[in-house]
């Protein structure tokens, strides 16, 4: 599983993160599982999105995430949790557009 939590050092991966949103698959992420971030409008609650076997989940980047739509996936996901929980500051930096404040808002 990626730790990004280091990120002075910018991994390769996050030349992803300079689009309007990034696509990370298992090779960016360890994790079994497309995962998706957006960056966010100040009226939602910061999330990623994840896709394993064509089933899409919502995942809350918070201390303590867990999967919001479809419960028959939470053992599948549970890497994720783990991922989001790991990477969870740069997430959030990435979702308030700190990382590469270029990026158009909402």
């Amino acid at each position: 599983m990626q730790n990004y939590s280091n990120y002075e050092n910018e991994p390769p991966v996050l030349d992803k993160w300079r689009a309007d949103a990034a696509t990370l698959v298992k090779e960016d992420t360890g994790v079994d599982a497309v995962i998706l971030v957006n960056h966010g409008c100040p009226e939602q609650d910061p999330v990623v999105i994840a896709r394993f076997d064509n089933i899409e989940v919502s995942v809350p980047i918070s201390d303590k995430p867990e999967i919001i739509g479809n419960p028959q996936v939470e053992v599948s996901m549970s890497d994720v949790i783990d991922w989001v929980k790991l990477n969870k500051e740069l997430l959030l930096e990435y979702w308030n557009d700190n990382l590469y404040p270029q990026h158009q808002k909402c």
